[in-house]
């Protein structure tokens, strides 16, 4: 098959469409939900996109995280844990990686940047 013809395979556009509504995705159980092996899966991802499955699943893991941030109170431990990382410190790295920003210093921006964003917030009582 030709590079094009991979760049536009709907089982790729598929496979990073689940991924990218649920990042916490093994690539056994998407190899098994799209009837392909684990090598095939991760295969036809890197060819048609030129990045693994891993590294989309990260991208979008930290683009959930970045819209929690921005959108919600949720603390930024709460916010790693519900994006998929076991460690605050691994996903604070990760997000630093990417937006070259800490998730502390994003939301600050945010919140400069759309200071209605995230409403007021709610008083626990």
């Amino acid at each position: 098959m030709a590079g094009a013809a991979r760049r536009n395979d709907i089982r790729v556009r598929n496979i990073l469409s689940v991924l990218c509504h649920n990042p916490v995705q093994t690539v056994p159980h998407l190899a098994s939900s799209f009837a392909v092996s684990e090598s095939r899966l991760s295969h036809l991802v890197k060819t048609g996109t030129g990045k693994s499955v891993h590294k989309h699943a990260v991208i979008f893991r930290l683009q959930n995280a970045s819209q929690l941030i921005a959108g919600t109170h949720m603390s930024i431990k709460e916010i790693s844990f519900a994006v998929g990382y076991r460690h605050q410190s691994s996903f604070s790295r990760a997000f630093k990686d990417h937006f070259a920003t800490t998730p502390n210093h994003y939301r600050q921006t945010q919140d400069e940047l759309h200071p209605d964003l995230r409403g007021p917030k709610s008083i626990a009582g």
